[in-house]
């Protein structure tokens, strides 16, 4: 499958000397590492809040090449902080604004605001002020906003953090959404690797080097070296991993209602 971007031999301050990973078009990529690996500053490169010259590129062609009219749109990030960053005083406001901006009809820009409220289940929360808003609701209509211009990249950084175990398999759920239906390239930075499982690629960063790469469910038998990194791994993982050893299950999985029922098998 061709690359949708590329990092080529990327040297930056004390993080990265030489590094070069490669994105195919509409995967799922996760990125994890621990705290000052180099991840959030990966994709503030990527998305070119942090200007990089000759080591991105993008289609082809280097990233810092492109107007930004040539590109906008085309790569968004959710890269959550404590900033209030929103502008109007509704969510509604904030997502009209967008649609208003690309150049569609009204009966598409309708449709289009109809669908990304569905995906995300923001309906109720329209009238609402986005800045008021609590941090994990921020980060979905953060994310709607970056989605609702059909992106054909989009990063996210860390955006489960702090969420609850239903509110990050709602948020991989509109991920997994976006990644079939709307054929987006993903990818996302993440310190729990049960983050990673369902994702297409798997790259562990340690001290700005790839440490780990591979499929996740490959790469997450890797026990030792994960946990010499300064991971954790998940404790269903861990034991889907030795039970797997042992030849009593044939995958990893998560979900401990599935594990019995092979195990009784």
């Amino acid at each position: 499958m061709s690359s949708i971007i590329e990092v080529d031999k990327l040297n930056y301050k004390n993080i990265f000397k030489n590094f070069s990973i490669s994105i195919p078009e509409n995967e799922f990529i996760t990125i994890s590492g621990t705290n000052k690996c180099g991840k959030t500053t990966l994709l503030k490169i990527l998305s070119r809040d942090i200007k990089i010259n000759n080591s991105i590129i993008y289609n082809k062609i280097y990233l810092e090449s492109y107007t930004n009219n040539e590109i906008y749109n085309e790569i968004e990030a959710v890269i959550p902080s404590n900033e209030i960053n929103f502008i109007f005083n509704t969510v509604e406001d904030e997502l009209v604004f967008v649609l208003d901006n690309l150049g569609l009809s009204s009966e598409d820009k309708v449709k289009r605001l109809r669908k990304i409220v569905k995906v995300f289940k923001i309906n109720k929360y329209m009238s609402c002020n986005p800045n008021n808003l609590h941090r994990n609701l921020r980060i979905k209509v953060e994310m709607a906003l970056a989605t609702i211009a059909k992106p054909k990249i989009l990063l996210l950084d860390d955006v489960c953090s702090m969420m609850s175990k239903d509110e990050t398999k709602e948020i991989l759920d509109i991920i997994k959404y976006f990644k079939e239906e709307e054929n987006m390239t993903i990818v996302m930075t993440t310190d729990n690797l049960s983050e990673t499982i369902d994702s297409d690629y798997l790259y562990i960063l340690r001290n700005g080097k790839i440490a780990l790469e591979g499929k996740p469910k490959q790469i997450l038998k890797e026990d030792n070296t994960i946990n010499k990194i300064g991971l954790n791994l998940p404790f269903m993982v861990d034991l889907s991993v030795k039970l797997k050893d042992y030849d009593l299950i044939d995958d990893i999985g998560l979900d401990m209602d599935e594990l019995v029922n092979k195990l009784w098998k």
